[in-house]
């Protein structure tokens, strides 16, 4: 059933049927469940609406690479590694690092690099 809050008060909430027909009734607050996706609107005249929530940003995933993609990352030290990818791995990406060192890194951590 899906009510709409008319009023708020120190434990209870008064509810009322939007398609109308039913008075306000009291319900004590632990007796409401939230939707998961629960939207609060101010009724108030004037009230700025409430802004659609964006999308998060995709995370790239294996698919996003190929071996010879030159990419980088940060390492565990927080120190820029640029290379190129040898190998695909189911999880991780095999990359020979400008540095002379070879590190296996999550696709999600991973940024293509354009040469110019």
């Amino acid at each position: 059933m899906s009510m709409r809050i008319a009023a708020l008060h120190d434990t209870e909430v008064t509810l009322i049927d939007p398609r109308g027909g039913s008075q306000g009734r009291r319900v004590p607050y632990t007796a409401i469940e939230p939707p998961e996706q629960a939207e609060v609107i101010d009724a108030r005249p004037g009230a700025p609406r409430p802004k659609q929530p964006e999308a998060p940003p995709r995370k790239p995933g294996r698919a996003d690479f190929k071996r010879g993609d030159k990419v980088a990352f940060e390492d565990k030290y927080l120190r820029r590694q640029v290379g190129v990818i040898v190998r695909i791995n189911q999880l991780t990406a095999s990359i020979d690092c400008d540095s002379g060192e070879s590190w296996r890194v999550g696709f999600h951590l991973l940024r293509h690099i354009v040469d110019i």
